[in-house]
C-alpha cells in the first residue's frame, strides 16, 4: 500500500498549501509586507514624528515642554511651530511663547538692498 498524499499545510481559510515555498514567492511576500508596513508608518504623521517618537505626537513631559521661553528660544520662532497653537512634534495645545527640547530655529532670511537705479538705466 502506497501513500499518494503529499504532506500539506492548511492556511486559515481552509485551503491547503504546499509546504515548499520558492525563493521568488518568499521574496515577493517579504517585499509586499515591507511595503505595507512602510506605508502605514508614513501615514502616521510623517517623518518628523517618526524621528522624534514614532507616534503622532510626543508627550509634553518627554519633550520637556514649558509655557515660558528659554531665553531667545520660543515656539513661535521654531520650524515645527504651527500657528496659532500647535506643533509638528509636541502634543497640542502649546503656547507660542513656550519652549521644548526639540526647538530648532527658523532660518534667518537676509535681504540685500538693491542698488539705486539712476535715470540712465
Amino acid at each position: 500500500m502506497t501513500n499518494h498524499c503529499k504532506s500539506q499545510i492548511t492556511n486559515g481559510r481552509g485551503d491547503t498549501e504546499d509546504p515548499e515555498v520558492s525563493r521568488r514567492d518568499f521574496f515577493q511576500r517579504t517585499v509586499r509586507g515591507a511595503v505595507v508596513v512602510g506605508a502605514s508608518a508614513m501615514t502616521m504623521s510623517g517623518p518628523v514624528q517618526a524621528q522624534y517618537g514614532g507616534g503622532p505626537y510626543v508627550w509634553k513631559s518627554i519633550a520637556a515642554y514649558r509655557d515660558s521661553p528659554n531665553g531667545p528660544q520660543f515656539c513661535a520662532r521654531c520650524v515645527h511651530f504651527r500657528p496659532p497653537a500647535a506643533c509638528q512634534i509636541v502634543e497640542p495645545p502649546i503656547s507660542p511663547s513656550g519652549w521644548c527640547r526639540y526647538f530648532y530655529p527658523q532660518p534667518v532670511v537676509r535681504y540685500r538692498r538693491r542698488a539705486a537705479v539712476g535715470p540712465g538705466y
